[in-house]
């Protein structure tokens, strides 16, 4: 149930994007189309709204007669549509009429225009031919497309007050569009309004594709050269789809490319915009360590697959209800990061939740203008996630360096006891009465074990051919202080193995204080074997009875030792269990294998 509860989320989207696509038609019709009264300088600001006429009475005829131009043409008992979306697709030669005339009929109808569609036409004004773009033809073969976008300037003796007829003669049968209706926009304006239209269309995805790809270089060095958290490369991978889509979309503004391009850049637009969509659950549920994520992420496919299934139509709808959809679904996720106190969590929801509520407001502008601005509440939010998450893990790597001063510490602390000393220079005391010749190796196997100790203090790890070679120094100075012979037996082993400095040398210790050796000499053994799964368990067997009361001390100083070294080299990659057996004391370690990336 808890796997359902996102893809519940996305639903719920779906149902809110129906509404919001039935106020996205209501915006299309004729009335939304209507020019308002705005100063130039109102509509060089606002050029998505000042459309600068009226248009109206749209009526289109199949056939081919160049007397159907001419603005006396009586066009009544031609077939009436609802607007220039409404054009018919894959079909041959027919012409459409309208009429234009200012907001108030008594001004001047602005001299710029803007024409778009994925249409090859002819267009009359008032009878006089103004724009050929591409060939319009009764064959597919025949039919040359033109280009997508046409913003001609026409004469100011053509644009005069009161009403004026246009006759467009076209075909359409590389529009691309999957349903029966191709549409083209036609919008007039003054000539500094439709110019600064265009820089405003240019601009934007522009600078939106600058900044994803930056975020994409800057995401992917990181986790390539410093930290290969997979939540990073989901950023990377995330930025690198938005990219895409923004250059895209501004490739339409710097190179005009055939009309019929169109719709095959849209629809790799919109699946590109699903794959983003898919990789920013990727980084929610990742970067949070949410459980069922690989369910989470399997039931996003079908769920995108089915707004592109839903949305037959492509454009700014789909892409629109594939993000809201992605978004809805990272919710679910994001509240119970945020219930578990994941850093950042209330942050990205408050971003995602802001996008998504954006979107629905106008989705129709999320891939015209819109995107980055929609985008960006959702980019902030996985920004500062990744930022408080690095903040932790400086903490944490600051907590680590002053725990490894502590052990280095504890560990020339361990080699320097007063009563090792003591007991040591006692004993080298009667050696030199007795044998001067075995107080000089005694002097040399204590030096020997002091200088191991002192290489290995500041190393996280070190081979265990070192440490057996400190062992066994270290049993050469207690053989000569005991009067016993200690020896350390040691099965093949590889000699590369890493593990934690005086790991071993501390359980000799333990064993010499909390065991009492019954036999001579005193044998120390030590078998490694490698795991199934990788990494390897070290048995360390230390001989002799053990005092206090048969119970050996829980968690004494070197015990302690052991255990914060281990975690420092493998944190959370190890375990560690000892016991009684009838020869004396066994301990056993297991060391995980090293994971070369660390998830976050």
């Amino acid at each position: 149930m808890k796997t359902l509860l996102p893809h519940c989320f996305a639903l719920l989207a779906l149902v809110l994007l129906g509404g919001s696509t039935a106020r996205a038609d209501e915006t299309t019709s004729p009335s939304s189309v209507q020019a308002e009264t705005m100063s130039v300088e109102a509509k060089a600001r606002r050029p998505d709204i000042a459309f600068g006429v009226d248009r109206y009475n749209w009526r289109i005829h199949t056939g081919d007669d160049v007397r159907w131009a001419r603005p006396d043409w009586d066009d009544q008992t031609w077939q009436p549509i609802g607007s220039m979306f409404d054009t018919p697709a894959h079909q041959g030669i027919f012409w459409l009429r309208f009429r234009v005339h200012a907001p108030n009929p008594a001004d001047r109808v602005p001299n710029g225009a803007w024409i778009s569609g994925r249409i090859a036409y002819e267009l009359y004004w008032d009878g006089v031919l103004m724009v050929r773009n591409g060939v319009p033809a009764n064959r597919y073969e025949d039919e040359v497309p033109g280009r997508l976008d046409v913003i001609p300037t026409f004469p100011e003796s053509l644009t005069g007050p009161g009403e004026h007829v246009v006759a467009m003669r076209i075909s359409s049968y590389r529009c691309g569009a999957t349903d029966n209706k191709s549409g083209f926009v036609f919008f007039m304006n003054d000539p500094r309004v439709v110019q600064s239209w265009q820089m405003r269309n240019a601009l934007l995805p522009t600078l939106a594709a600058g900044a994803m790809f930056i975020l994409t270089i800057v995401c992917g060095l990181i986790w390539f050269f410093a930290a290969r958290r997979t939540a990073l490369l989901c950023v990377a991978l995330m930025s690198l789809c938005a990219t895409i889509t923004q250059a895209l979309l501004s490739l339409r503004w710097f190179y005009n490319y055939p009309a019929d391009w169109a719709h095959p850049l849209e629809t790799a637009q919109s699946y590109i915009h699903g794959l983003m969509a898919w990789w920013f659950v990727a980084f929610v549920v990742t970067h949070f360590a949410v459980p069922y994520r690989r369910w989470i992420l399997t039931g996003l496919v079908p769920l995108l697959g089915s707004v592109y299934w839903i949305q037959y139509r492509p454009g700014d709808l789909k892409i629109a209800s594939v993000i809201v959809v992605a978004y809805t679904t990272a919710i679910g996720p994001l509240l119970w990061a945020a219930r578990h106190r994941r850093p950042g969590a209330w942050l990205v929801t408050l971003g995602v939740a802001t996008s998504a509520i954006w979107i629905l407001i106008n989705p129709w502008l999320y891939t015209w203008t819109g995107f980055f601005p929609r985008f960006l509440p959702a980019l902030l939010g996985v920004t500062t996630a990744i930022a408080l998450q690095i903040r932790v893990e400086r903490r944490e790597a600051q907590q680590m360096r002053l725990t490894a001063a502590r052990l280095e510490i504890e560990l020339l602390k361990k080699s320097l006891q007063p009563h090792f000393l003591m007991n040591t220079l006692t004993a080298l005391m009667e050696v030199i009465e007795q044998s001067p010749a075995d107080a000089v190796k005694l002097i040399d196997d204590l030096a020997g074990v002091f200088r191991l100790l002192a290489a290995m203090s500041a190393e996280k790890t070190v081979t265990l051919e070192r440490e057996i070679e400190l062992c066994r120094a270290h049993l050469r100075v207690m053989s000569k202080r005991s009067g016993r012979d200690c020896q350390l037996e040691v099965a093949p082993y590889d000699s590369t193995a890493r593990i934690p400095p005086a790991l071993f040398l501390t359980l000799i210790e333990n064993s010499f204080s909390h065991q009492h050796p019954v036999n001579s000499p005193v044998i120390f053994q030590l078998r490694s074997a490698t795991l199934e799964k990788g990494g390897v368990r070290h048995t360390f067997h230390s001989p002799g009875e053990i005092q206090h009361n048969q119970t050996r001390p829980p968690g004494g100083t070197g015990l302690r030792y052991i255990k914060a070294r281990l975690e420092e080299s493998t944190p959370g990659r190890w375990s560690f269990a000892h016991h009684s057996c009838t020869t004396g004391w066994e301990t056993v370690i297991e060391i995980g294998p090293p994971v070369s990336i660390p998830l976050p």
